[in-house]
């Protein structure tokens, strides 16, 4: 397979996964949306609430995203109010905000 074919068989590959809403629509087909990445804080909230007390490394363990995506919820849960931050020796430490 020629590059031009190759080129041409991902560009069809990729059109099919925007179809089917595994992606966002292509740039060049001129139909670009913004796409809205899914809200992190209320699954790492939840995971805050379950174990108080839980240091940084041991959170990252638990969740199932990517590391900019935990950093930003984490940024967001302490700047919003809802988490209380804490320092056990070198590591932080996070417990659920009490209302």
């Amino acid at each position: 397979m020629d590059e031009h074919r190759l080129a041409s068989a991902m560009l069809d590959f990729e059109r099919e996964q925007a179809i089917l809403g595994k992606r966002p629509p292509l740039p060049c087909d001129g139909k670009v949306e913004k796409y809205k990445q899914p809200d992190r804080t209320q699954d790492l909230l939840y995971l805050i609430k379950d174990n108080p007390g839980i240091a940084t490394n041991q959170l990252f363990d638990l969740v199932n995203f990517g590391h900019a995506d935990f950093t930003m919820a984490l940024r967001t849960l302490t700047k919003r109010g809802h988490v209380l931050v804490g320092q056990k020796g070198k590591s932080r430490i996070y417990f659920p905000m009490v209302r």
